[in-house]
């Protein structure tokens, strides 16, 4: 997990490496980022508080997993947490994020909305690091932000929306697949994607 440092991220709530700073209502979170990566399906319905956001932060690029990526970062390796029948998942197919050990607010296989410059794309939460503030080289290509990770990534802007506890029993790896799921699991807790969506 090399790459631009994430630095100036908080920790969640609560336990180990938890981050405070950024973590935003899902009601806050519509109007702070204007409908681009969630929106209201309905004023009538109250949007379901096991969507959260963490607004302004960056990314780093994370080479992890299965292929030869990790190869060409210092401090790669070719395991992701996330492991589908034993296999790693491969950086440059599965759009994926990194979460931090003990991490309160999201599980390895939950689905994430990340937005960034007014795209918005899927991904599942697929390594663990040591700070919130890090995505696949899939990941970051969808949302135009450089993929490399000895020098790509983006020091801030990029707004990560986790829907908590929606993790598949088998997550997929297919980014067509995850983006497809994770509309679903929005609308079903009273969400949707806005406009620039992926």
């Amino acid at each position: 997990m090399a790459g631009m440092p994430a630095s100036g991220v908080a920790a969640p709530p609560s336990g180990p490496g938890a981050d405070t700073g950024g973590t935003e209502s899902p009601q806050k979170t519509i109007a702070a980022l204007n409908g681009v990566p969630v929106s209201s399906a309905g004023s009538e319905k109250q949007l379901d508080k096991s969507v959260v956001t963490f607004s302004n932060r960056p990314m780093a690029i994370d080479a992890d997993g299965s292929g030869d990526a990790w190869k060409h970062d210092p401090t790669g390796q070719p395991t992701t947490s996330l492991q589908i029948h034993g296999q790693s998942l491969n950086p440059t197919v599965t759009p994926y994020i990194v979460i931090p050990n003990g991490f309160p607010n999201g599980k390895l296989g939950d689905y994430v909305a990340v937005s960034y410059n007014g795209k918005t794309t899927f991904a599942i939460i697929g390594d663990v690091g040591p700070r919130l503030g890090e995505g696949s080289i899939a990941l970051a290509r969808s949302l135009g932000i450089p993929p490399s990770p000895t020098s790509g990534g983006v020091p801030n802007g990029v707004a990560y929306t986790i829907i908590q506890d929606s993790r598949d029993k088998e997550p997929p790896q297919d980014p067509d697949v995850i983006q497809q799921r994770g509309q679903e699991i929005l609308q079903q807790k009273g969400m949707a994607l806005g406009p620039g969506a992926q």
